[in-house]
């Protein structure tokens, strides 16, 4: 007996989807990007997943969350801004050390603690998300 399964959801509607399936997860439906990854901003999925994940451990709402992402840096996990912000949350030092800890230039790390403050009502934090 199959159980009916709802089709993910799709950050990136006009974009086909790719499939992937590994041991931990029955099946993950991703946007195949060509123009994104073309120009390499994003190199491979693995920075959407995250994301998707990030934003279902944490109760958030999943297109969001990755549109804010994308919207900060364009899912360049080594994008600086203009005042010093860095990755694809574009966090200041001193304000991810404010809330959470580790790296505060690794991208899981940012991830994360972006989740983590959303959920805790602190998207006032990122411009993308106003």
């Amino acid at each position: 007996m199959t159980s009916a399964v709802s089709a993910p959801y799709n950050p990136f509607p006009d974009e086909k989807l790719a499939t992937i399936q590994d041991n931990s997860v029955s099946a993950i439906q991703i946007p195949f990007l060509p123009k994104i990854g073309s120009l390499g901003i994003l190199g491979d999925y693995n920075t959407i997943i995250e994301l998707s994940l990030a934003a279902e451990k944490y109760n958030l709402n999943e297109k969001e969350f990755v549109k804010i992402a994308f919207c900060e840096s364009s899912f360049n996990e080594n994008a600086v801004g203009k005042a010093g912000e860095f990755g694809i949350f574009q966090f200041k030092e001193k304000t991810f050390y404010q809330y959470c800890e580790g790296d505060w230039k690794n991208t899981e790390n940012q991830i994360t603690c972006a989740a983590k403050m959303m959920a805790e009502g602190k998207k006032s934090h990122w411009t993308c998300a106003k």
